[in-house]
């Protein structure tokens, strides 16, 4: 990767960190995330650090928050906290057609079986998070005049100090129509410095499936400019997987790679072995 792209990217990062940190907090002790937040901007904004934040807030997954959800800073705050939602959704027994999401789908794969484009799907269900998340059992409309029924019952509570309980919001971040993925997020960096790779091509876990349903090779050659897929667990993947750039392939049976999310850190290059690996190329 050349030096001009990188800087590029790090002074972007350095912008979003400034906005990130003049954003208005819910009160001395709680941050409401907003479009474009990390956890790691978060940290940094009010000095202290994501492992931090994840211990006080249950957070499982540091590079998977949402618009709207209220992040705790001390252990003394309080948080206003809404349930999830819970949906019951049922197929209209008219013409329109309906797809029930299956286990290992993505929303490029209904797509592409159902002759409808990605983007067109996310508009007619309004899909959070643009389509980057779905869910096995949702029903999703391939028309606008298809129809769903749904049941939603939502109630507030409050925690305490003594009570942790982590919000979850269903707004979607905002994100260019060049890149559906969520900011921050390593598909967000592959996909911004790989044009070619796919939008809505699902968890990183999922973009080998997608790329060989794209007509893209994938194999276990490592090539210079290729993508390399990381499933849950290797090379300290998340349960939703990991993407990197091969950024070099070395002499010595290794790789240099270049990556987003790693650590809580926007970039991110690191040499580790070639083999074991699934990569996908442009050609």
């Amino acid at each position: 990767m050349k030096n001009a792209t990188k800087n590029t990217l790090l002074v972007a990062a350095g912008t979003i960190a400034a906005i990130a940190g003049s954003q208005t907090i819910a009160n001395a002790d709680t941050y409401t995330a907003k479009s474009g937040d990390t956890l790691y901007q978060i940290a940094k904004a009010h000095g202290t650090s994501v492992s931090e934040l994840a211990r006080l807030n249950s957070i499982t997954n540091t590079g998977l928050i949402f618009v709207g959800q209220e992040i705790k800073l001390s252990a003394t705050s309080t948080t206003a906290t809404t349930t999830s939602t819970s949906t019951t959704t049922t197929a209209s027994t008219s013409t329109s057609r309906t797809v029930t999401v299956k286990s290992g789908d993505t929303l490029y794969a209904i797509a592409a079986a159902n002759n409808i484009s990605a983007a067109e799907l996310v508009s007619i269900n309004k899909l959070a998070n643009n389509g980057n998340l779905i869910y096995v059992g949702q029903t999703l409309k391939l028309s606008a005049s298809a129809s769903t029924t749904t049941t939603a019952t939502k109630t507030s509570t409050t925690t305490t100090a003594a009570t942790t309980t982590a919000t979850t919001s269903t707004t979607s971040k905002t994100v260019s129509t060049t890149n559906t993925y969520p900011y921050g997020q390593c598909t967000w960096y592959v996909k911004a410095h790989a044009s070619w790779v796919g939008n809505y091509w699902g968890n990183a876990n999922q973009w080998d499936t997608s790329a060989r349903a794209a007509g893209y090779r994938v194999d276990n050659t490592a090539a210079k400019g290729a993508v390399v897929v990381f499933e849950a667990g290797q090379a300290g993947a998340s349960a939703y997987g990991h993407v990197a750039i091969v950024e070099s392939v070395n002499g010595d049976g290794t790789i240099t790679i270049s990556e987003g999310n790693y650590a809580g850190l926007l970039y991110h290059t690191r040499t580790i072995s070639a083999s074991g690996w699934t990569y996908i190329h442009q050609s």
